[in-house]
């Protein structure tokens, strides 16, 4: 599989306790079936063969989400496009219309990303919207806000380059939490993905993001 990660919702507990969901990444319908199989609560689509957010052909995504039929919540990526390419709002549309349950948008282009929310809140009021934010990059203090106020449903913090360095080398344990703790006061969903290995579970425990990704291929 291409990885797997944890989502979790603020209001996700048990007993008092805050709950943190699995999400795993597949590519095709046979990884679907192995995370149907383990219980996994949420199936991501995408393709990383082709970027950190690579894309799925619309035909995939869609062959998938109706294997999936609603047995898991499901979400799928839109492709390493910059939030600010003409015709982004179509190509959101066709994705959600593939039956997918959220639909990831790469915060890659800064510079632009407030048009793009602005051209995207159009959209959030039918189709739930998760921004991806990449820890290689610096985004203003009141990027989270802007997510928000543009009608996201959530955000997920990822690794743009997949060359051995997880989410934990760009970004210290306080910090994330501080950005969480900030996104859940906005009513956000939060997950984190970035080659997050079983081993980091201790590290993260206190850290109550709604879905986490494990990358527990990694060698």
């Amino acid at each position: 599989m291409a990885g797997m990660a944890m989502v979790s919702r603020k209001n996700s507990t048990v007993s008092g306790v805050t709950m943190t969901k699995l999400l795993v990444s597949v590519k095709n319908l046979q990884e679907c079936e192995l995370a149907l199989h383990a219980g996994v609560d949420l199936i991501d689509l995408k393709a990383p063969q082709y970027g950190a957010l690579g894309g799925l052909a619309l035909n995939d995504i869609h062959n998938i989400s109706a294997f999936i039929n609603k047995r898991a919540t499901t979400s799928a990526t839109i492709g390493d496009i910059a939030p600010d390419t003409p015709g982004i709002e179509e190509i959101v549309l066709a994705t959600a219309e593939c039956g997918i349950d959220f639909v990831k948008v790469a915060m890659l282009n800064i510079q632009y990303a407030d048009i793009a929310l602005s051209k995207l809140a159009n959209l959030s009021t039918d189709i739930p919207l998760i921004a991806v934010l990449f820890a290689e990059d610096r985004y203003p203090q009141d990027m989270l806000r802007h997510i928000a106020s543009a009608g996201f449903a959530g955000v997920m913090w990822d690794t743009r380059e997949k060359n051995g360095l997880s989410l934990l080398d760009h970004i210290s344990i306080k910090d994330l939490q501080s950005w969480v703790v900030q996104a859940h006061g906005l009513h956000l969903i939060t997950g984190l993905a970035g080659s997050l290995s079983l081993q980091m579970v201790p590290l993260l425990q206190p850290n109550t993001a709604d879905y986490r990704d494990w990358e527990t291929d990694r060698k």
